[in-house]
């Protein structure tokens, strides 16, 4: 049944062909059939493995050939089976796309499930050969959407073994007992296939070989007459008469069955001693393999412990860094706040000269003052020196005031001062701390640090 538009347009827009596109440089992939025509597909196989491809065995003029469909899917088949096995040394156990059906006509819901695997085959490679690392950054310029689609699949391809199992027995002994005990149970299905495959195909083989054998009897019984007709595949043919084609049938038809029968027999049997002799041996390889997992796990646990000291390690010395740096600021805001102790106490100085001023000032107006009572003549030199007099106590206000907001700064920064050098006391301890336990430092260093704070706190 031939696929609806927009299944098709959907299978298009999909995070699958999408990836593919990518690789599209000249935008020619717009339709199912360009994508089926496996240009494209052997141009993404031949960047993941150039050294061991051939593109110019591609055929570049297909159009809408079945044939050349064909080939060139076959040739791509044939490459990612042969990457997986022999680079990856892993075994596709999904069955393989069927690039006939792909081929013939690719607007069927088949051919697109077909064509989707192949795709995440070809996925499979891609992000597993050694290069991937620029193949992979194609997929960050699609939606956020799709590559967690396309995650999905990576994740399906690699961590499970729906569509690939490794070959390599030492990957094995890392696998888990439940992973193992699935692979096993995949391989088993997988083989329970292969064999119900391989029947099917037998069974084919003989209804070919039996149809064949009878219409050449009908042939060289028409050629012949009542001829004796030869023996041919082990079917005894009868030297009498041809008898009528309904009654041959039959007769080919209870042989067959005779023969399947007593083949089908003798294939159980060998297929039950070759099971149970296979079973032991997965039993023993399952031992051995959990075995060598316990011995690798505490292999593995001593390294996660040495690492995980490791990190302590950095990330104490880390801490030791940073505390460093916080006293040097520290120490730079000690000096910072003995500038600043100068600072208040010069102001302090210049405050006492001003009352000392102002004091002075104060008696000469009350002496003159009480002269203005007894001379007339210095009632003027009296109300100049009133104005002085009015001038220097707005100054004694404003001195009064500028050292109310001094002593306030004062006690502010003095209050600083004290805060600092606590953070200071509890810095240095904490870095003591620290380097005893990082064996960084020495207790030379923190009698320094600690000599060092003492002056500045001088």
């Amino acid at each position: 049944m031939t696929t609806s538009k927009d299944k098709i347009q959907q299978f298009m827009e999909s995070p699958l062909v999408s990836w593919v596109k990518t690789f599209d440089d000249t935008d020619t992939v717009d339709t199912v059939e360009d994508l089926a025509d496996g240009l494209l597909l052997n141009k993404v196989m031949n960047t993941v493995n150039a050294s061991n491809y051939n593109m110019s065995k591609v055929n570049r003029s297909v159009s809408s050939d079945p044939a050349a469909r064909t080939q060139n899917l076959q040739l791509l088949v044939n490459r990612i089976k042969h990457f997986y096995l022999t680079d990856l040394q892993q075994l596709i156990i999904t069955p393989l796309p069927k690039i006939g059906d792909i081929s013939a006509n690719p607007h069927l819901d088949s051919s697109l499930d077909e064509l989707e695997k192949l795709l995440v085959l070809l996925l499979g490679c891609v992000v597993q050969c050694e290069g991937r690392g620029p193949l992979i950054e194609r997929m960050t310029t699609m939606g956020i959407m799709q590559q967690q689609a396309l995650v999905v699949y990576i994740k399906e391809m690699t961590d499970t073994t729906n569509y690939v199992c490794s070959i390599d027995w030492n990957d094995l002994g890392e696998i888990s007992r439940n992973n193992l005990e699935g692979l096993c149970r995949t391989a088993y299905l997988h083989l329970q296939r292969v064999a119900k495959e391989r029947d099917g195909h037998f069974e084919v083989l003989l209804d070919t070989m039996v149809e064949r054998d009878y219409y050449k009897q009908v042939f060289e019984s028409t050629d012949g007459g009542n001829e004796s007709l030869p023996r041919e595949n082990g079917l005894a043919l009868p030297s009498t008469p041809v008898r009528s084609p309904s009654v041959n049938t039959e007769l080919l038809d209870l042989k067959k069955k005779s023969r399947l029968t007593q083949e089908q027999l003798d294939h159980k049997s060998l297929q039950l001693s070759e099971t149970r002799e296979e079973l032991e041996r997965a039993l023993a390889a399952v031992q051995k393999l959990q075995q060598e997992r316990q011995e690798m796990a505490a292999e593995a646990k001593a390294a996660r412990m040495y690492r995980d000291e490791i990190e302590t390690l950095k990330v104490q010395s880390a801490k030791v860094e940073k505390l460093e740096a916080d006293v040097k600021k520290y120490r730079q805001k000690a000096e910072d706040t003995e500038y600043l102790r100068k600072r208040i106490a010069d102001l302090k100085q210049q405050n006492e000269l001003m009352l000392e001023t102002k004091s002075l000032l104060e008696q000469k107006a009350a002496s003159l003052t009480a002269r203005a009572d007894m001379v007339d003549d210095l009632q003027t030199e009296l109300a100049s020196l009133r104005a002085q007099t009015e001038s220097l106590a707005q100054e004694k206000e404003m001195s009064g005031e500028k050292e109310e907001e001094l002593m306030a700064r004062v006690t502010h920064l003095e209050l600083d001062n004290k805060h600092c050098q606590e953070q200071i006391e509890e810095l240095t301890t904490m870095l003591e701390a620290e380097r005893e336990k990082s064996d960084v430092g020495s207790t030379g260093d923190a009698s320094n640090l600690s000599f060092e704070m003492t002056e500045a706190d001088l």
